[in-house]
């Protein structure tokens, strides 16, 4: 039998919707980084502002991206790309409310 992943079927929609997850924990982790990288440089409360509004604008112009392509492989990617840009935006946002 062969074992190879498939685009189509379960194993394939599975290794999809996981990617997707693991593209905005990465982009969490990144936004937080990137933000405290950038606050060494400036005012901590403007480089939270600054990534979090890359992120969200970099998330809806991958989205638009994801919308418009057809081919499976290049939607997950695109929209991969969405949520990590999505998810910079977690931990700034989330130290701006704590401060």
């Amino acid at each position: 039998m062969d074992q190879r992943l498939t685009i189509h079927g379960p194993s394939g929609s599975r290794v999809y919707s996981t990617v997707l997850y693991v593209a905005m924990a990465l982009g969490m982790f990144t936004g937080g980084l990137l933000a405290d990288r950038l606050s060494c440089a400036t005012d901590s409360r403007l480089a939270r502002l600054l990534v979090a509004v890359c992120g969200l604008l970099g998330g809806a112009v991958f989205l638009s991206v994801g919308l418009a392509v057809t081919q499976p492989y290049l939607v997950v990617a695109s929209l991969s790309l969405a949520l990590a840009a999505v998810g910079l935006c977690e931990g700034p946002l989330w130290a701006m409310a704590v401060e």
